[in-house]
């Protein structure tokens, strides 16, 4: 189990380029989310989300996303302030304004 995994999954750096032109020949909206909020390298889970243009997938990635940077872009787009680091926005002030705005 885990050797048929998508490219995008790919933690080695030497394969970025691959994991992020991967992403962006994605057209299935759930796989662009998913890669959104669980690629492990930050650039190809900002990749996945620059290409969701549904707002409710969107907020589903601000609310679940690993990295803080892609977790703002999915909210505010790509005009948002820059962040830095990895970390969970569950329990967070982002996570709580979006389950407010959501319900």
């Amino acid at each position: 189990m885990g050797l048929l995994k998508p490219i995008w999954m790919t933690k080695n750096l030497k394969k970025r380029d691959k994991a992020i032109a991967a992403v962006q020949r994605l057209e299935d909206a759930i796989q662009l989310e998913n890669a959104a909020i669980n690629a492990p390298m930050e650039a190809v889970a900002q990749a996945a989300c620059s290409r969701i243009m549904d707002q409710a997938t969107l907020a589903e990635v601000a609310i679940h996303a690993s990295w803080r940077r892609v977790a703002t872009q999915a909210a505010f787009g790509s005009s948002a302030p820059p962040t830095c680091g990895r970390y969970q926005t569950k329990g967070t002030s982002l996570h709580r304004t979006l389950l407010r705005y959501s319900e």
